[in-house]
């Protein structure tokens, strides 16, 4: 029995080690490799735009949605805006119509959530327009004026799927914000450090992300299969239609990050509890891809589907090696194991200082301490995640109005 626990252990080890790796080596990349090209498109290239923001009962933040496509410096008639109101309770629909912005609108309380909705406006409507590129970015989402510009450069040049680089619009919010404004320049250095080393990007669907038409078309016209982490589910998709997704470092997106604790706190028991069903579904497909010889399923495998976010992973070197030091109390078979455990996650906790001062980013009381009240939030969603696995209508995240933030 002993045998069987330790076997099991240094297995649950190798898979830590190499997620471990999984965010060592982009981090080692970014230091030596050039950063990610921008796109360039030739003279008067411009393909036609939809954009589409999927959202339920936002109506105090639409004419702040409206107001950034129109400012957009491109050709009026080249892009469309458009608002999917998801089982809308208020006048998110009216306000968007009075803005100039289409709406489809959908009831249906059987298949709720963003992945759902952006499915059916793909399937019964989008698909009947002509379009070149579609863009889908949350409700709370803003760009800059040149932003439509930037993408089709990517697409003048081959891409198929483009992942935006997020930004906080409320950094100094409150101390969590703080640390989500942290988090995502983690994720840009992480997309950075990928694309420097000729991996395809991660897809977060709250940082935005750009499609062709001809992409639409190997996914079907749909971005889930009903998962409710439809940004995981689509980067999966992709890799295994044989899309490139490129990771577009100028295409800024702003978006809020949670900035209280029972935010903080729902938002990551969602996310925990969303990925997880996507692993029976995926392992299998992207292990299949690999054993046929294409690095693309390996790197997705690991790096994208048995990923843990960071914050997770070293939730996991901590409670493991607590773990087998209790059990080493008791069997010293297990005490090599610790010892493993103990350098992985010193591995893991120079990652954050390493990375932090790559950003340029200080290491304070006042950082380590929001860095502290954050990880104790993701330790509960971390078990509570477990709780909510197969929950399909998660409540959508609260957007205020700007003027009011």
């Amino acid at each position: 029995m002993v045998f069987i626990a330790a076997l099991i252990i240094w297995i649950w080890i190798a898979y830590l080690a190499i997620e471990l790796a999984m965010y060592w080596m982009p981090l080692f990349a970014s230091f030596w490799a050039d950063a990610p090209a921008t796109g360039q498109a030739p003279a008067g290239y411009a393909p036609t735009f939809y954009l589409v923001s999927a959202c339920r009962n936002e109506s105090a933040v639409i004419p702040e949605l409206a107001q950034n496509w129109r400012s957009l410096d491109y050709p009026a008639h080249k892009f469309q805006g458009m608002v999917i109101a998801d089982n809308c309770t208020d006048n998110t629909a009216a306000i968007a119509r009075e803005l100039g912005l289409e709406v489809y609108e959908r009831q249906d309380l059987s298949k709720v959530g963003k992945g759902n909705a952006l499915n059916d406006a793909l399937e019964l409507y989008l698909q009947n327009k002509p379009f070149d590129i579609l863009v889908v970015m949350d409700v709370d989402a803003r760009v800059d004026a040149h932003f439509l510009h930037g993408a089709a450069a990517y697409f003048a040049q081959g891409a198929d799927v483009v992942a935006c680089a997020t930004y906080a619009k409320n950094p100094n919010e409150s101390l969590l914000a703080q640390v989500g404004d942290t988090i995502q320049a983690f994720l840009r250095l992480h997309q950075r450090g990928r694309a420097s080393l000729g991996l395809d990007a991660i897809l977060y669907g709250s940082h935005g992300y750009v499609l062709s038409r001809g992409a639409l078309d190997k996914l079907v016209w749909h971005t889930t299969t009903g998962q409710v982490a439809e940004d995981m589910e689509l980067r999966l998709r992709s890799t295994l239609a044989g899309l490139s997704v490129r990771y577009a470092p100028d295409l800024h997106v702003l978006n809020d990050v949670t900035a209280d604790p029972a935010s903080v706190r729902q938002q990551r028991t969602r996310w925990n509890s969303t990925y997880l069903p996507l692993i029976p579904q995926y392992l299998g497909p992207l292990l299949r891809k690999a054993l046929e010889g294409e690095h693309q399923g390996w790197d997705t495998l690991f790096g994208l589907l048995l990923l843990p976010a960071f914050a997770n992973l070293f939730l996991y070197l901590m409670m493991t090696l607590i773990g087998l030091l209790l059990l080493s109390l008791h069997w010293r078979t297990f005490a090599p194991a610790a010892s493993v455990v103990a350098v992985l996650l010193f591995c893991d906790v120079m990652y954050f200082v390493v990375a932090m001062l790559r950003m340029g980013r200080r290491i304070g009381w006042k950082e380590l301490k929001g860095f502290s009240v954050h990880v104790g939030l993701r330790t509960v969603a971390l078990v509570q995640g477990l709780f909510y696995v197969g929950v399909k209508d998660w409540a959508p995240a609260p957007h205020a109005p700007e003027d009011k933030k």
